[in-house]
Parts: structure tokens; sequence; C-alpha cells
């Protein structure tokens, strides 16, 4: 390259190496951009972030590309990649009907607005326009004169279209399978029932809410945050609808710094779906100097940077996540909607142990409920805070079954297993307190 141009593209490869030739080989490169100052041009290209850690990686980098000296190359805009796309097919001799140009765009719009690091600009355009009219090529055969229409999108590129709005009762009907939820599927029906009135008047989408979740353990928190994530894909407020869950143990690192990256990252696996933080609050708790307070600052920094491609669900006791939403002045007005969990009552914990034993083929005695409905009123007097509802009614049937199994065991396998499917009062155990 001496006299001319030497082009390193993703040159951030050569400091990423951790066990290779990397670093002697940028202790070269600056030896000889040193030696032949005046007869060489080096161009180092690569990803925004990443060549700012290559820089970082050698003094002598840094003080060689002068600030002024990096060229920034943004994204094309969707109206440029949409052109992109377009004069590729028509180069390949194929003419989109104007519909099909309409959808283009809006899928091309689509992938714009969900880009990551990944995206490939002018090349994914060609990936798709060639993609379609490998579609279009095998439909028409020789009829080269006919159009490409809609039908040859191919299905892939189709999740950035519009879908048509779902019924919402559709949508919620598996929160039917839980016990107690009415408030929790009051607010969700809210939010379908505004997405749709928004597509009906084609005023533009909702941006995906962040939800607080308030409510005791084993109320279903965790469940309800999986069915969000199919409601607002269904409905078109996230392209994916997947969830990711963190808690304090995957986002709070164990030095200054870490915290920051453990966030991004559990921000990025969510992207287009759901990050769910089960006992929020407890990044608000730091002890002895811990970096809660930085996985919150950062959170809202994400928030904000991924709005419309990302909802956050935090969960936790009511008095516990109003701490949580003070600890930074821009977690309220990002936390828009809170849905509250109650306690089961009594009767819906007794509904849950029914179907928590016909699950697993049981079925209860007539005075089964009143016993399990004695064990498990003195287990919550005994620890009010401590009551885990679903999770202690699992526990009940647990001991339950273990009775049960003792009773089979004593009458012998010949009396069959078929006669011990049903709980009986003496299978309850007395309440523990």
């Amino acid at each position: 390259a001496l006299d001319g141009v030497l082009f390193i593209d993703e040159a951030y490869e050569l400091s990423d190496q951790r066990d290779g030739f990397g670093h002697e080989a940028i202790q070269a490169l600056l030896t000889r951009m040193e030696n032949d100052r005046g007869r060489l041009v080096v161009i180092v290209a690569g990803y925004p972030d990443k060549m700012t850690e290559f820089l970082a990686a050698n003094p002598g980098l840094r003080s060689r590309y002068a600030q002024d000296n990096v060229l920034r190359f943004p994204d094309y805009p969707p109206p440029d990649l949409h052109a992109i796309a377009l004069g590729r097919l028509r180069e390949r001799g194929a003419r989109p009907t104007p519909e099909t140009e309409s959808q283009l765009l809006r899928i091309v719009t689509g992938m714009h607005r969900t880009r990551d690091e990944s995206f490939g600009n002018a090349r994914d355009m060609r990936t798709l326009a060639d993609a379609v009219f490998t579609r279009w090529s095998h439909r028409v055969r020789r009829r080269v004169d006919e159009p490409v229409v809609p039908d040859d999108i191919p299905e892939r590129y189709r999740d950035h279209l519009d879908r048509p709005a779902p019924d919402p009762a559709r949508l919620l009907a598996e929160l039917d399978a839980y016990v107690g939820l009415g408030p929790v599927r009051e607010v969700l029906t809210g939010l379908a029932n505004r997405q749709r009135l928004r597509r009906a008047h084609g005023t533009g989408e909702l941006t995906p809410p962040h939800l607080v979740f308030t409510g005791p353990p084993g109320t279903g928190k965790t469940s309800v945050a999986r069915l969000v994530g199919t409601l607002f894909r269904d409905l078109g407020l996230l392209r994916k609808g997947h969830v990711v869950q963190a808690s304090r143990a995957t986002l709070v690192g164990a030095y200054l710094g870490e915290t920051a990256r453990l966030v991004r990252q559990a921000v990025q696996d969510a992207l287009d779906g759901v990050l769910f933080i089960d006992e929020a609050y407890s990044l608000a708790h730091d002890v002895r100097g811990g970096y809660g307070q930085e996985a919150i600052d950062t959170l809202v920094l994400e928030m904000e940077q991924w709005r419309g491609r990302l909802s956050v669900i935090v969960a936790g006791y009511p008095r516990e996540m109003d701490t949580f939403l003070n600890a930074n002045s821009g977690l309220p007005s990002r936390f828009t909607e809170r849905v509250p969990f109650p306690h089961y009552g009594p009767d819906d914990l007794l509904e849950i142990l029914r179907r928590m034993a016909a699950a697993q083929g049981y079925t209860l005695h007539p005075e089964v409920p009143r016993h399990a409905g004695e064990w498990l009123a003195a287990t919550r007097r005994a620890d009010p805070e401590g009551f885990g509802n679903a999770r202690t009614v699992r526990k009940l049937l647990e001991l339950m079954e273990s009775r049960l199994a003792a009773r089979f065991a004593r009458a012998g396998e010949d009396s069959g297993a078929g006669a011990f499917t049903r709980f009986l009062p003496e299978d309850v155990p007395a309440p523990p307190y």
C-alpha cells in the first residue's frame, strides 16, 4: 500500500483478540505508520462503539487518528433504503405494483426501526429485493411482463406489516386459567382497546408501555408477564414479544462499570420484547456500597434510547415499588401503568388447590377444602408478609401428596394406584402453628 491507501475493515477485531496476535499487528502497524509518514494513508473502519474501543487499545492509535478525522457514516433513512430496494428490483427487470411499493416501504421502515448493530443498510435492501425477485420469478416463470405483487414478498418480512386488530377477549383468554386476576385483566383489556381504537382512527400506533406489577409473591406476576409479551406482539406493539427475566443478581455487577454493561446486555437481549425485573425494589436497596443505583440510572437511559422497541415490567410489593420509583426522577414518568395483583382470598386459594390437584390427576374429598382452608388461614396468620399465595398452596399440595403416598405404601402396591387418586381429609396436615 505504499504511496497509496491501506484500508482495514472491521479493524476492531485486532484489539478483540485475547490470545491471538492482534496487539502485535497493531504495534507493527503503528511502526509503519510512523516510519512511512507521507507515503501511506491508513483507513480503519467498523462499528462506532467497537472502533472507540479499538482506538483506546493503544495510546499510539488515538494520537494518530485525530477526532477531526473520524468520519461517521449514519444508517440510511427509510426513504433511501426503500429507493435502493426498488432500484434493485427494477435493475433485475421486475416492476412492483404501487401496493407492493407501499408494503415494501412499511417493511423497510420496520427493519430500520428495529435495526441493531448488524443492520446491513444497502446490503440488507439487496437481500430483501433478491428474495422478492426469487418468489416473483418462480411465480411468473416466462411471463416476465407481470408485475411484482404483495404475495411475492416472503413471509419472513411480513412481521413488519400491520396486523389486523385482534379481539382483546381472545388475546386475554389465557388469563381465565388463573384465579383472582380481575384487576389485571381490566388494565390489559384497556391497553388492547386503546390500540384497536388508534388503529381504527389511523392515528398511529401506541408505544409499548412500561408496567409496574404490584403485589405479594405467588400471585402470578411472572406468568402474566409472559402473557403480556404475547399480547403486545399480537397487537403489533412489539415485533417478537419474547420475555427476558432479570433480577438484582443478573443486573448488578461486583465492580464499577460492570453493572452498566450487564443492564445494557439485558436490554439488548430483550429488544422487541419484554424485560421482566422481579423484586425490582432490591435495586434501590444498596448495602455496603453496592451498584444498584447504577443499574437504575442505566436502565432509565436504555428505556429512553430504545423507546418503542421494549417494554420493561418491574414487579414487587406495593410499598417497596414506590421506593424503587423514587430512586430516579425519570422512573415515574416512564412507568405509566400500574397493574395490581391482590392477595388471593380463601375461596381463590381453595380453587387454586383444586386446579393444581386436577392437573396432577387428583380429586378432593368434600371435606378436604375445609381442612385445607384452616391450614392456609393459620399459615397466613403466622407470617402475613411471607405468605406465598399460590406458592404456599403448592407447598400444601406437596405435603398432601406425601401423606397420600404414605397411605399407598402402607396399603401395598397390590391395592392398585387407582384407589389413591383422591385426597382424603387425613391427607391434609394439621395447621402448622
